[in-house]
């Protein structure tokens, strides 16, 4: 799937995953009963590589680097987290990132989908903090709003430091098809050199495909040349872990 303007589908669909069964791997940070809600909003080819470390390269839209690299912002919702074995109840994430192919000192034996975030914010407050640690760009306590939406999904109203962002459906979702469990890395990041590994992991999924529309304002650069449209993607009932790599 790399490549097809769906590559996080094992990344980001593992954050999506749908737990049929799988039981998610020791981790630090694990969520489950989750919701999905996001799309690509494809972003200037150049403009990524721009943003990633050296020897990493974007991951181009199916119309190819001309039109852009795939850029993914997400909003999810799980029933249950716990972080360390503390139970924390309700947990919400709100991301947006650039999966890329990194360079082969950074990549992990048996791991396809790699990714460096640029925003991702939390709630409660406790697990806001321990993203921040991973150094994923503009990180810190901020707000996930899940409201009623138009008939055809939710509205997400997420604001972390100067940036609003708000996705909404503008169709109702597609069939869902299935995808695989899987393995991914996210890449924490400073003046774009690569200081933390974070693995994932989640389970196989169903997802269904939906037109979506972005919004957004603040000093985040990539947000606002982001594109306004995307067909993106949902689904329900998911679980997912996170571990910092030493």
């Amino acid at each position: 799937m790399r490549g097809s303007g769906l590559p996080l589908l094992t990344l980001l669909i593992a954050l999506i995953s749908a737990c049929t069964g799988t039981q998610a791997r020791d981790s630090a940070l694990r969520l489950s009963g989750c919701e999905n809600f996001g799309g690509n909003f494809a972003v200037p080819y150049e403009q990524a590589q721009a943003a990633l470390p050296d020897g990493f390269q974007p991951l181009s839209t199916t119309g190819g680097r001309n039109a852009g690299a795939v850029f993914y912002v997400i909003a999810v919702r799980c029933r249950e987290g716990s972080l360390d074995g503390r139970e924390l109840g309700p947990v919400q994430l709100a991301y947006a990132e650039l999966p890329t192919t990194p360079s082969p000192d950074q990549q992990a034996d048996g791991i396809a989908d790699y990714t460096m975030p640029v925003l991702f914010t939390a709630t409660p407050a406790l697990v806001a903090a321990q993203f921040q640690q991973f150094d994923f760009g503009l990180t810190g306590p901020g707000t996930i709003d899940w409201l009623a939406g138009n008939g055809f999904g939710p509205q997400v109203q997420v604001s972390v430091g100067d940036v609003m962002l708000t996705l909404s459906a503008t169709a109702p979702p597609e069939p869902a098809s299935a995808f695989g469990a899987g393995e991914f890395i996210l890449f924490g990041t400073q003046a774009r050199t690569v200081t933390q590994q974070v693995l994932g992991y989640a389970g196989a999924a169903d997802i269904a495909r939906q037109a979506m529309q972005l919004e957004s304002s603040g000093s985040l650069s990539l947000l606002q040349n982001a594109a306004r449209t995307a067909r993106g993607f949902t689904a329900l009932d998911f679980e997912l872990g996170f571990s910092r790599q030493d």
